[in-house]
């Protein structure tokens, strides 16, 4: 997949959103055509709750509400139907309450909250704008409650929507164009230095110029060596450290990209906490990861999955992702995955509140 030619307007912080000046980027490209966390979600069985786990990308979203013949809910009405129909909410994310498997997500709209059961289940950030799948369970003595099926972005099922009426014409068109047509090319993101640079800045405004320029550069050109889009890795930093080059988590991860001292000595890091090189040793992990789990396949080649996985095993080691097959089953690891595609989005100019 090309790289993307700037660094969207609207910057994620943990503790607020900056502005940066630039040409807005082009569209994610490539087969990753939404960027977002997508993992299949769980149907629910009639002996009770299988809650989903992490979101669905906009194209499986709508492949499950039509499966599912669910029912739209208008925004603002009261939803309703028979036991065990299946409900489609939009909304926002406007809080929790319980814990466990007892866990509802409260989605507010048009000033109406609806409390969906959700259990362990990977959410967005607060704030965020979401398509909801329910199913409406009966309960005894007492209303049915909704049982999360599954959520997206509802920009992201805005697109794919927009996606599927366009599919036809877009194929046409590259067809007619040749097949090297529609592939683009790699963008010199050396020339939106600045850009990054502000962007650095702005998320953690006590590094120095000098050290913020050294970052710059250490992004732009081992990004660019390992075929892998800088907003990417803005997004999985900003999730571990928020640009702190002297983080140090309680399991003992250090630095920017928050390596663990076996990583950093397999790395050949003498000091994990020097930021250039620990950047550099985390860009390098990434692009191991990814060649792991897609064979080696370029950016342009690459799918969701194979970035899921990827954000699986830095986070929680390819150990536990060979073990279960997949993304662990882990809330840590899949809020892990949620963060950095919601922080990535935004970077791609794809809106979202910036996770919590």
């Amino acid at each position: 997949m090309p790289f993307h030619d700037s660094v969207r307007s609207s910057v994620p912080s943990r503790t607020d959103s900056a502005r940066l000046p630039g040409r807005a980027p082009a569209p994610v490209p490539g087969r990753i055509a939404v960027v977002c966390t997508a993992a299949a979600a769980a149907l629910l069985c009639a002996a009770g709750p299988l809650f989903a786990q992490g979101m669905l990308r906009g194209d499986e979203y709508l492949r499950q509400s039509t499966a599912l013949r669910a029912v739209q809910v208008a925004p603002g009405a009261r939803p309703s139907g028979s036991s065990d129909a299946f409900l489609d909410i939009a909304g926002t994310l406007s809080g929790t309450l319980g814990a466990g498997e007892e866990q509802s997500m409260l989605v507010l709209s048009e000033g109406m909250s609806w409390a969906v059961r959700c259990g362990d289940a990977a959410l967005p950030p607060l704030g965020a704008r979401i398509r909801v799948l329910a199913r409406l369970q009966e309960r005894p003595g007492g209303p049915p409650q909704m049982v999360l099926a599954g959520w997206a972005f509802a920009s992201d099922v805005a697109r794919a929507q927009a996606s599927g009426r366009q599919a036809a014409s877009t194929n046409l068109g590259a067809r007619r164009r040749g097949p090297g047509a529609s592939r683009g090319g790699s963008v010199d993101h050396t020339a939106y230095f600045q850009q990054y640079a502000d962007a650095i800045s702005r998320i953690n405004p006590r590094l120095s110029r000098e050290l913020v320029e050294q970052l710059t550069r250490v992004l732009l050109e081992t990004s660019r060596e390992c075929d892998v889009d800088p907003r990417l890795v803005m997004a999985v930093i900003l999730a571990e450290s928020g640009f702190d080059p002297n983080a140090t988590s309680r399991k003992g991860a250090m630095g920017l990209g928050q390596l663990m001292p076996s990583t950093a000595r397999g790395m050949g890091l003498r000091d994990p906490y020097d930021p250039a090189r620990n950047l550099e040793a985390s860009i390098r992990i990434i692009r191991s990861a990814l060649n792991r789990y897609s064979g080696n396949a370029g950016w342009k080649d690459l799918n969701w999955e194979h970035l899921r996985l990827a954000l699986a095993a830095y986070n929680a080691g390819a150990g536990a992702v060979k073990k279960y097959g997949g993304v662990p089953p882990y809330r840590e690891t899949q809020n892990y995955i949620a963060k950095v595609a919601s922080y990535y989005r935004q970077l791609c100019g794809e809106g979202g509140s910036p996770a919590r």
